[in-house]
């Protein structure tokens, strides 16, 4: 029905771009999002629509429960006029789903507050005291950290924020005492690392983020097809790879995030060779155990080269071409690429994963690796105990003894010199 009434044009979607798809509305589990032009004629259509639903499937729509948002430019007497239209619709300001803000404001921190104020309010309800180390680390890692993070896989969190959270929680895990938080025996960077590096595993947020926003740019590389997919593609890079494209002053808080993640999935990811239709030699990332896999080479003047499979000729190099147009180090990596025999047509892999294919966990050990060693490098490595210095087969040892858990973190504070005595 709704997309009849779209088609025919007696209801307008929701266009975002001049090119991109118009969106009428979005159906969830158990939820429908509509989107119309604010003016009674398409509230009358919409009403119209929910009545042959009702009518023909006896499932009536509750109309008490639902409401209406109406952009901020929209004038009074036509919102009520419109929610009226609806059948008394009721109107709301500041619109949520899944927890989320449908409207962003200038106000990162004060928007993305409750976030803060939820994780406060659940660890408040649970008495401090009576926990005990292990405790604390379960309620942290299980409820804690597990409340920002649907927020954290659309969003880039605000760094103040981050900050906060963290805050909260180093808090509650070293306790407190007549009302003032006890002493921090240890930094929340160090607690925050991988449990065989010497840190008890809990989530660094700044890393996190960025891996669950990797997921989303994963998603519209492998995925164009989906809905999400071609309205960004047409609104941010219509012409371009998403790795070219930039990021206008404009642009939302969303697509902010995203391309805060960009710099790190382009190091990651390549393209599978497979017919060489649909790849740039001089721009795409596709050379093995090259610098971001793109070619060394200047393109040569007059060269009429652009994709891969200029480079192929009947399922095999062309290898005069290849040492005509490459330096050595290029021609000898070109080489190594094997040819799809199936004529299969190319695509995106993840070099930091098992099977090539993007996951949360394996972008988050690759971010974490890359914090420590630069930390390293630059010399601002805080002071460890001898036995951290030694290897990783001190931790390793110690989380697979057979004991109770708080036993296991007080030999931890005992060597990382964390047990005040």
């Amino acid at each position: 029905l709704l997309h009849t009434a779209t088609k025919k044009k007696r209801i307008m979607g929701l266009k975002l771009s001049r090119l991109g798809p118009t969106v009428s509305h979005l159906f969830f589990a158990d939820d429908s999002l509509i989107f119309c032009k604010a003016d009674p004629k398409n509230a009358t259509e919409l009403r119209r629509i929910l009545q042959v639903y009702e009518k023909s499937t006896e499932q009536m729509v509750n109309l008490e429960k639902s409401s209406v948002l109406f952009s901020k430019n929209v004038d009074k007497q036509l919102q009520l006029a419109t929610s009226q239209a609806l059948g008394e619709i009721q109107i709301v300001n500041k619109g949520r789903y899944l927890g989320l803000p449908m409207v962003v404001t200038r106000s990162k921190h004060q928007l993305f507050g409750y976030i803060k104020d939820n994780i406060q309010h659940r660890l408040q309800r649970w008495k401090n005291k009576l926990l005990s180390a292990a405790g604390k680390e379960v309620m942290l890692k299980a409820v804690a950290l597990a409340l920002p993070t649907y927020t954290m896989s659309c969003f880039k969190l605000p760094k103040r924020l981050r900050k906060d959270i963290n805050s909260i929680m180093a808090n509650y895990w070293w306790g407190e005492a007549n009302g003032r938080n006890k002493m921090h025996w240890s930094s929340w960077s160090n607690i925050s690392r991988d449990r065989i590096s010497g840190g008890l595993g809990f989530k660094d947020l700044e890393a996190f983020n960025i891996a669950l926003l990797g997921k989303q740019v994963w998603r519209l590389l492998t995925q164009p097809n989906l809905l999400v997919s071609k309205v960004l593609k047409a609104r941010y890079f219509p012409k371009e790879s998403i790795f070219n494209c930039k990021v206008p002053a404009n642009a939302s808080w969303i697509w902010k995030g995203l391309m805060g993640a960009r710099k790190f999935m382009e190091g990651g990811i390549r393209r599978r060779i497979g017919n060489g239709k649909s790849t740039n030699i001089w721009d795409d990332c596709w050379i093995l155990d090259a610098h971001l896999g793109k070619v060394s080479s200047t393109k040569p003047q007059g060269s009429v080269l652009q994709k891969v499979q200029d480079l192929i000729h009947q399922r095999k190099w062309i290898r005069p071409l290849i040492f005509a147009t490459f330096n050595n180090h290029d021609v000898e990596k070109i080489l190594n690429i094997p040819i799809s025999l199936g004529d299969r047509e190319d695509c995106h892999y993840w070099i930091h994963g098992t099977n090539g294919i993007y996951t949360v966990g394996s972008a988050y050990r690759k971010l974490t690796q890359e914090k420590m060693h630069h930390n390293n490098q630059g010399g601002r490595e805080e002071a460890s105990t001898s036995w951290s210095n030694q290897s990783q087969g001190i931790w390793k040892y110690l989380w697979k003894l057979k004991v109770k858990h708080k036993v296991k973190i007080f030999l931890w504070k005992c060597l990382s010199q964390a047990l005040p005595v």
